[in-house]
């Protein structure tokens, strides 16, 4: 074990003088440091070399990524126009089918419903038709009820007009021979009225040769006096009538 980690160690050189013996480490390092750089530059060139591949084979990937990334974005644009335009004349097919089968269904809704409009346009004349028909027999026969009660009140209104004619007839007559009597009665009152003053001036009058006769009297025939007296008597006794009846 400690053979294997024991470090060789160069023999000293015979010869040499002591003074020279501290330079030997001076010496040893620097060469060892010279080693080093030079495998540093070394390592240094290498990378350079390796950066210069990596460049170009970057700058040759580069080109080809930039070249397939181009054909494959065109391929990609191409297949997208395709696949749109395959989605466009699809759509396009869809709906024109669409309407094809759009125009079919309104078609046949509107045949359809023509047909049940005209079914129910029927069905409804014939309704109406049914109702027209009952209410024109109805009217019919409510007119004939109403003509044949109208006939029988008609005639029942003439009988209760003709009586109350008959009724009012006799009413009127006598209402007008109860007029009459008392009109008579007003010209009796007034004639006795107008005649009774002159009876008794008469009476208490002395008798002489110009002694007027009572009124409405003629004496002698034909006498102009006594005519033209008498005459004055019945204006007075008409007046005093007509006033009377004026009254009444």
């Amino acid at each position: 074990m400690d053979a294997e980690h024991r470090t060789w160690i160069v023999p000293p050189l015979s010869g040499v003088p002591d003074e020279l013996t501290p330079t030997e480490d001076s010496l040893h390092g620097a060469y060892l440091n010279s080693g080093r750089m030079s495998e540093g530059l070394a390592r240094l060139h290498s990378t350079s070399v390796i950066f210069k591949q990596a460049a170009a084979r970057n700058d040759k990937i580069s080109t080809g990524s930039a070249e397939t990334i181009a054909r494959v974005l065109v391929a990609t644009q191409e297949d997208v126009k395709h696949h749109l335009h395959t989605v466009q004349n699809r759509f396009e097919s869809e709906i024109d089918d669409f309407r094809s089968r759009l125009d079919k269904e309104i078609n046949l809704a509107h045949a359809a419903m023509k047909l049940r409009m005209e079914n129910e346009l029927k069905d409804a004349n014939e309704g109406i038709g049914r109702k027209l028909e009952w209410t024109r027999s109805t009217v019919a026969a409510t007119l004939q009820d109403a003509a044949s009660s109208s006939h029988d009140g008609v005639k029942e209104a003439i009988e209760v007009l003709n009586a109350c004619g008959t009724n009012l007839q006799r009413d009127i007559n006598s209402t007008e021979n109860n007029y009459m009597r008392s009109l008579a009665q007003i010209v009796m009152g007034n004639t006795w009225s107008a005649a009774l003053p002159e009876a008794m001036r008469a009476v208490q009058q002395p008798p002489a040769d110009n002694q007027q006769p009572p009124p409405l009297y003629v004496p002698r025939g034909n006498d102009p006096r006594a005519a033209a007296t008498a005459d004055n008597t019945r204006s007075t006794t008409a007046e005093d009538h007509n006033a009377s009846a004026s009254r009444v």
